[in-house]
């Protein structure tokens, strides 16, 4: 899978990485939060105004990447990347990606 994400005060940025793990949940409460809180926080790393702007979520989505590579080498950048989107996050199959078997 390879990554995009831009942000109108930073410089585009491209990764690559591996979704290792994907925790989603619904129904949730202000009580649920502050769990998710105290379970996620040393990854997400939310100031106190963020989990309160979150307070009442009902869902929330937990994605855990592993082999996260920042791609310094715009060249390995598939070009579907580098035409400008409002997506936040674009994935690419992994045929998609510049790496290849070895023959």
């Amino acid at each position: 899978m390879m990554l995009s994400t831009s942000n109108p005060q930073t410089s585009l940025m491209f990764g690559k990485a591996t979704v290792h793990r994907v925790d989603q949940y619904s129904g949730l409460t202000s009580n649920d939060i502050d769990h998710l809180r105290r379970i996620y926080n040393d990854r997400v790393l939310g100031d106190d105004a963020y989990w309160a702007s979150k307070q009442d979520a009902t869902y929330a989505t937990f994605i855990t990447l592993t082999k996260v590579t920042m791609l310094s080498d715009e060249s390995t950048v598939p070009a579907s990347l580098l035409v400008p989107s409002r997506d936040a996050w674009r994935m690419l199959h992994e045929d998609q990606s510049s790496s290849r078997k070895a023959a």
